[in-house]
C-alpha cells in the first residue's frame, strides 16, 4: 500500500511517498506524478522519508518520470532517501540522473 501526498511549494511540487513503493503501487504513483497539477510544476521534489520499500518497478517508474520531465524541462529532486532506499537508488545509478539531497 502506498500514499502519495502532494504539497505545492514556492518552487514547485513535492510528492511524499508513504509506504511500499513497488510493482503494485507504481501506477498509483504515476497517476499522481503525471496529473495536471503536478505536471505543470517546473520543479518536482520526491520525498522518500516515509517510504518503506523500493523495488525495480519503482526504479523504472522513476526513470519514466525522468524521461517525461526532461521533455518538459522540469527538474526532479529526490530527498530524504535513507538506508536501503538510498542504497537502491545508488545501485540503480539514479544519482547520475537525479539530484539527490538529504
Amino acid at each position: 500500500m502506498i500514499t502519495v501526498r502532494v504539497e505545492t511549494t514556492e518552487t514547485g511540487v513535492t510528492l511524499f511517498v508513504v509506504g511500499k513503493f513497488d510493482f503494485r503501487t507504481t501506477q498509483q504513483f504515476l497517476d499522481v506524478a503525471e496529473s495536471e497539477e503536478v505536471s505543470k510544476a517546473k520543479e518536482l521534489c520526491i520525498n522518500f522519508r516515509e517510504t518503506t520499500a523500493l523495488d525495480s518497478s519503482a526504479i523504472g517508474c522513476l526513470l519514466r518520470l525522468h524521461a517525461n520531465s526532461a521533455k518538459l524541462g522540469r527538474k526532479i529532486i529526490l530527498t530524504k532517501a535513507f538506508g536501503h532506499i538510498d542504497a537502491a537508488l545508488k545501485v540503480a545509478r539514479l544519482d547520475k540522473l537525479f539530484t539527490i539531497v538529504e
